[in-house]
């Protein structure tokens, strides 16, 4: 029951993106030039969110606890799993996956108003990495 609110809570807070790259801009009318971020934007998969409230719902009705109890425990999950990342410490949870923090490299940027370039400093940032039988199950769910 732990691994299924656990996998609940963690559709409530993410999203699949697309794994490829446009590299060029594609004209489309006249004057109109639209760039590789445009058109990845508008070819992503549609999906609906499921927010909190119909999460708390739905497990209640499965698990047969309340909704307060169900609000409660997935309230202490996420501030659990927030604060344990903050802290450096990497979550696994079988079936599910791995919460971490990741250390973004140093890098160069570019200011597009003035054109100069500026050194974008390293930062921690957090990440998931979801295990191959949740990805598997994905994959499956779009046949």
């Amino acid at each position: 029951m732990l691994k299924y609110l656990f996998l609940m809570t963690f559709l409530l807070f993410s999203q699949t993106t697309s794994a490829f790259h446009l590299r060029t801009s594609v004209k489309i009318s006249r004057s109109r030039v639209f760039s590789a971020s445009n058109i990845l934007k508008a070819t992503k998969l549609e999906v609906d969110a499921v927010k909190k409230a119909e999460l708390v719902s739905k497990i209640s009705a499965k698990s047969g606890l309340n909704k307060t109890q169900v609000d409660a425990v997935i309230s202490a999950f996420i501030e659990t799993v927030t604060e344990s990342v903050s802290d450096g410490k990497k979550i696994s949870l079988q079936g599910l996956g791995t919460f971490e923090p990741r250390l973004r490299a140093a890098r160069q940027g570019k200011n597009f108003h003035t054109g100069e370039i500026v050194e974008i400093p390293s930062s921690m940032s957090p990440a998931f990495t979801a295990s191959k039988s949740f990805k598997d199950m994905v994959k499956e769910s779009k046949k």
